[in-house]
């Protein structure tokens, strides 16, 4: 896990991605809290998320892999 943590706005900016894509990936547990995402909460203020930038892209790049090998044609036993 890298020490690279960036706000919902930068982590979106640099995976080309919305912040409301984010908030729903975070949502249905498609990032792993602790991994991809943490909570942070400055005193009084509401929390907030920040984001593994690398692994979150790791984690797509590693997914859009295995839709690709799924999605190749198979070859028919002889």
């Amino acid at each position: 896990m890298s020490d690279q943590w960036a706000s919902a706005k930068d982590a979106a900016k640099q995976l080309s991605i919305s912040q409301r894509t984010l908030l729903r990936w975070r949502q249905n547990g498609w990032l792993v809290p602790g991994i991809h995402y943490k909570k942070i909460q400055f005193r009084g203020l509401v929390p907030a998320f920040v984001y593994d930038v690398q692994a979150v892209s790791n984690h797509i790049d590693h997914h859009m892999a295995n839709q690709l090998d799924e999605d190749e044609p198979r070859a028919l036993a002889p």
